[in-house]
Protein backbone atom coordinates (compact mmCIF):
# COMPACT_ATOMS: atom_id res chain seq x y z
CA UNK A 1 0.00 0.00 0.00
CA UNK A 2 1.06 3.15 -0.64
CA UNK A 3 2.82 5.20 2.29
CA UNK A 4 5.32 8.03 1.98
CA UNK A 5 4.91 8.38 5.76
CA UNK A 6 6.27 5.51 6.25
CA UNK A 7 9.14 5.68 3.84
CA UNK A 8 9.89 8.71 5.30
CA UNK A 9 10.13 7.52 9.13
CA UNK A 10 12.44 4.40 7.59
CA UNK A 11 14.43 6.36 5.32
CA UNK A 12 15.30 9.42 8.63
CA UNK A 13 15.49 6.83 11.07
CA UNK A 14 18.55 5.03 9.01
CA UNK A 15 20.36 8.08 8.47
CA UNK A 16 20.01 8.30 12.42
CA UNK A 17 21.76 5.10 12.87
CA UNK A 18 24.76 6.74 11.08
CA UNK A 19 27.59 7.47 13.58
CA UNK A 20 28.32 11.54 13.73
CA UNK A 21 25.54 13.43 12.53
CA UNK A 22 24.45 15.61 15.25
CA UNK A 23 21.05 16.53 13.42
CA UNK A 24 18.57 14.77 10.94
CA UNK A 25 15.96 16.89 9.34
CA UNK A 26 12.81 15.77 7.71
CA UNK A 27 12.71 17.99 4.71
CA UNK A 28 15.21 20.58 3.26
CA UNK A 29 16.39 23.04 6.55
CA UNK A 30 16.07 26.50 6.33
CA UNK A 31 19.41 26.62 7.55
CA UNK A 32 21.77 23.60 9.12
CA UNK A 33 22.18 24.30 12.27
CA UNK A 34 25.01 21.96 13.75
CA UNK A 35 28.18 20.96 11.93
CA UNK A 36 27.11 17.83 10.74
CA UNK A 37 23.73 16.88 9.46
CA UNK A 38 21.57 15.26 6.92
CA UNK A 39 18.19 16.06 6.12
CA UNK A 40 15.27 13.63 4.12
CA UNK A 41 13.07 14.62 1.75
CA UNK A 42 9.94 13.73 -0.87
CA UNK A 43 10.58 14.57 -3.92
CA UNK A 44 7.93 14.39 -6.81
CA UNK A 45 6.32 10.39 -7.84
CA UNK A 46 6.11 8.77 -11.05
CA UNK A 47 3.52 6.59 -12.00
CA UNK A 48 2.65 4.07 -14.39
CA UNK A 49 0.32 4.99 -17.14
CA UNK A 50 -1.66 2.07 -16.48
CA UNK A 51 -2.31 -1.01 -13.44
CA UNK A 52 -1.32 -3.97 -14.39
CA UNK A 53 -3.59 -6.85 -12.72
CA UNK A 54 -5.44 -4.04 -10.56
CA UNK A 55 -2.03 -3.12 -9.36
CA UNK A 56 -0.72 0.18 -9.25
CA UNK A 57 2.92 0.75 -8.53
CA UNK A 58 4.64 4.27 -7.51
CA UNK A 59 7.33 5.26 -7.71
CA UNK A 60 8.43 7.82 -5.14
CA UNK A 61 12.40 9.82 -5.16
CA UNK A 62 13.29 10.45 -1.92
CA UNK A 63 16.42 13.06 -1.14
CA UNK A 64 18.55 11.78 1.24
CA UNK A 65 21.05 15.07 1.82
CA UNK A 66 24.46 15.25 3.67
CA UNK A 67 25.49 19.04 5.03
CA UNK A 68 28.88 20.16 6.65
CA UNK A 69 29.07 24.03 8.00
CA UNK A 70 32.44 24.18 6.77
CA UNK A 71 33.94 27.28 9.18
CA UNK A 72 37.45 26.98 7.13
CA UNK A 73 37.79 23.52 7.10
CA UNK A 74 37.29 22.11 3.71
CA UNK A 75 39.08 19.38 3.60
CA UNK A 76 37.38 17.35 7.42
CA UNK A 77 34.36 18.68 5.40
CA UNK A 78 35.02 16.93 2.08
CA UNK A 79 36.55 13.46 4.65
CA UNK A 80 33.36 13.45 6.49
CA UNK A 81 30.97 13.46 3.56
CA UNK A 82 32.86 10.63 1.81
CA UNK A 83 32.67 8.82 4.77
CA UNK A 84 28.59 9.15 4.64
CA UNK A 85 28.84 8.52 1.23
CA UNK A 86 30.46 5.19 2.35
CA UNK A 87 28.03 4.43 4.92
CA UNK A 88 24.72 5.51 4.02
CA UNK A 89 25.04 2.81 1.18
CA UNK A 90 25.87 0.32 3.32
CA UNK A 91 23.18 0.67 5.84
CA UNK A 92 20.77 0.78 3.13
CA UNK A 93 21.52 -2.32 1.17
CA UNK A 94 21.35 -3.86 4.92
CA UNK A 95 16.88 -3.52 4.09
CA UNK A 96 16.50 -2.16 1.14
CA UNK A 97 12.89 -2.46 1.84
CA UNK A 98 13.10 -0.14 5.29
CA UNK A 99 11.50 -2.53 7.23
CA UNK A 100 9.08 -3.12 5.38
CA UNK A 101 7.61 0.22 4.28
CA UNK A 102 8.15 -0.20 0.44
CA UNK A 103 8.48 -3.12 -1.82
CA UNK A 104 11.73 -2.35 -3.41
CA UNK A 105 14.15 0.86 -3.61
CA UNK A 106 17.41 1.70 -5.17
CA UNK A 107 19.69 4.24 -5.25
CA UNK A 108 19.98 6.71 -8.13
CA UNK A 109 22.86 9.08 -8.56
CA UNK A 110 21.35 12.76 -8.07
CA UNK A 111 22.83 14.53 -10.81
CA UNK A 112 25.21 16.38 -8.49
CA UNK A 113 28.41 16.02 -10.70
CA UNK A 114 30.18 18.71 -8.59
CA UNK A 115 30.89 19.76 -5.12
CA UNK A 116 28.13 21.78 -3.91
CA UNK A 117 28.83 24.87 -1.38
CA UNK A 118 25.76 26.73 -0.74
CA UNK A 119 25.46 30.13 1.45
CA UNK A 120 22.18 29.24 3.73
CA UNK A 121 21.72 32.09 6.57
CA UNK A 122 25.42 33.50 5.75
CA UNK A 123 27.51 30.38 6.45
CA UNK A 124 28.58 28.36 3.83
CA UNK A 125 27.60 24.68 4.06
CA UNK A 126 28.70 21.88 2.14
CA UNK A 127 26.39 19.52 0.75
CA UNK A 128 26.02 15.95 -1.38
CA UNK A 129 22.70 14.69 -1.93
CA UNK A 130 21.56 11.17 -2.76
CA UNK A 131 18.44 10.31 -4.47
CA UNK A 132 16.49 6.82 -2.89
CA UNK A 133 14.01 5.77 -5.34
CA UNK A 134 11.21 3.80 -3.46
CA UNK A 135 8.31 1.63 -4.73
CA UNK A 136 5.38 0.82 -3.29
CA UNK A 137 2.38 -1.21 -4.88
CA UNK A 138 -1.75 -0.67 -3.96
CA UNK A 139 -4.35 -2.58 -5.06
CA UNK A 140 -6.76 -0.81 -7.23
CA UNK A 141 -10.50 -2.02 -6.82
CA UNK A 142 -11.81 -4.00 -10.07
CA UNK A 143 -14.12 -2.35 -12.12
CA UNK A 144 -16.90 -3.93 -14.26
CA UNK A 145 -18.85 -2.37 -16.57
CA UNK A 146 -18.28 1.10 -18.49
Amino acid sequence: MWNNGAALDGIVALVETIGGIQQVYRGAPESLGPRVSAYVGVGVPEFPRKAVNNLMSRVQPFIVGFGYRVKGAEADAEDTLAAYLDAFPRAFYADPTLGGAVDSAELARSGQLEPDYRMTAGVEIRVCELVLLATQYEQIPLQIGG
